[in-house]
Parts: structure tokens; C-alpha cells; sequence
């Protein structure tokens, strides 16, 4: 009787631990749909208004940097 008592419990332990990762993968996706849902009250309402900076402004700003630390060394 031993024997069937320990049986019984591991196969009670890992049904409970398969029924969490089930419930673990549920609730991931459960968040997920709500997060897409949305999505409006997490991005910023200013995201939208930034501008991309162009390249080529960048480039001249970092030249000029360079050139400054060249002048600097001099």
C-alpha cells in the first residue's frame, strides 16, 4: 500500500505542475491580447510627433566634434 500511496502522489504532483505551466502559458498570452488591445494607453501621445532627425545633421554635428578634438590636440 506504500508503494501506490507514493504512486499516487507524484502523479498528483505533476499533474498540479502541468496544469501551472499550462496556466503560466494562458496568462502570457491572456496579457499580451490585453496589451495589444491596448496599446493606445502605453505608447506616448508624442511619440508620433518627434520628427526622425536626418541623417546628414548628424553626420556634420559628429565631423564637427571631430574636428574640434583634432584642434583641441594641437
Amino acid at each position: 500500500m506504500k508503494k501506490v500511496e507514493e504512486i499516487k502522489q507524484k502523479r498528483s504532483a505533476r499533474h498540479v505542475l502541468q496544469r501551472f505551466r499550462k496556466a503560466k502559458v494562458l496568462e502570457k498570452e491572456k496579457d499580451i491580447k490585453e496589451v495589444q488591445r491596448n496599446l493606445s494607453l502605453v505608447r506616448s501621445p508624442a511619440a508620433g510627433l518627434l520628427k526622425p532627425v536626418d541623417e546628414r545633421i548628424v553626420e556634420e554635428i559628429h565631423e564637427s566634434d571631430e574636428e574640434m578634438q583634432i584642434a583641441e590636440e594641437v
